[in-house]
């Protein structure tokens, strides 16, 4: 089962919370405790649906950013681009929203099969593209002017790639587990965020055989260091990251030819 969660309507319920929370004056003491009581339900509950609009855009912007292997499901081009907002819209605070997704596929070979509860497929294609490009603009957040930017794209090619998935389907419960490769793979990937509290600058372009990562974190009473080391086999890489947000910094850079490394740096405080 798959969950959508809209951030706007997240968002607009938050408002009508904040709305609600007019304090009140009575005479009798308890009559004006319980309506503190109350006010403050109110705004735990405003707070919980403003942190769920954030860690929504913020895991959608870290699926963006993940390099993931593109399977097609049929040969030759496809593409799906939408667009929501309007500046009425966007004075309430809402999100202008644009997304494109665009791939080709020149070969594809598959089989799907199932057995009573169980079911599997698999795939081989060769030759693919595949580009995916997502834009959010807002001009007010929570009734104050906040201009906002954010700006991600990625792509990726290979000569091939393969998957196969598997699992069993009982009715209330179900599993599967799936695996991809590719072969002669190249990527990139660019992201900017740019509002009043944080600005982030983020591009990636290379191709590898084997990538790792080792990182150590030191922390010291509030302030945290974090510091990753990676590297890579026949690989041939570029890339830089800066970002400045609440209660964090991060700065970082790569590079290879055939074997390289890089390093981040970050500090929580």
């Amino acid at each position: 089962m798959n969950i959508i969660l809209d951030t706007e309507q997240c968002n607009r319920i938050a408002d009508a919370l904040a709305n609600l929370q007019q304090s009140q004056y009575f005479a009798d003491s308890s009559l004006q405790a319980r309506d503190q009581q109350i006010q403050n339900q109110i705004h735990l509950i405003e707070n919980f649906f403003r942190r769920l609009s954030t860690m929504v855009e913020n895991n959608e912007e870290q699926l963006v950013a993940n390099q993931q292997i593109y399977v097609g499901s049929k040969t030759g081009w496809t593409m799906d681009a939408n667009a929501s907002g309007s500046i009425p819209s966007l004075l309430k605070g809402r999100t202008a929203n644009a997304n494109l997704n665009l791939a080709y596929t020149g070969m594809l070979v598959g089989a799907t099969k199932s057995v009573g509860p169980f079911f599997g497929r698999a795939g081989i294609s060769a030759i693919e593209g595949n580009v995916l490009g997502k834009a959010n603009f807002r001009v007010v957040k929570n009734k104050k002017l906040y201009p906002e930017m954010k700006v991600q794209l990625q792509g990726d090619a290979h000569l091939a790639a393969a998957s196969a998935m598997g699992g069993v389907n009982l009715g209330m419960v179900q599993s599967s587990i799936q695996t991809t490769a590719e072969v002669g793979a190249v990527y990139g990937n660019a992201t900017a965020v740019l509002s009043p509290d944080q600005q982030v600058l983020s591009a990636q372009v290379g191709a590898a055989a084997v990538r790792g990562e080792c990182v150590l974190a030191i922390q010291l009473a509030d302030i945290k260091v974090t510091i990753g080391v990676s590297g890579s086999l026949g690989s041939v890489e570029a890339g830089v990251h800066y970002s400045n947000e609440p209660g964090s910094w991060e700065i970082g850079a790569n590079g290879a030819l055939f074997a390289g490394g890089g390093l981040r740096i970050r500090v929580d405080y």
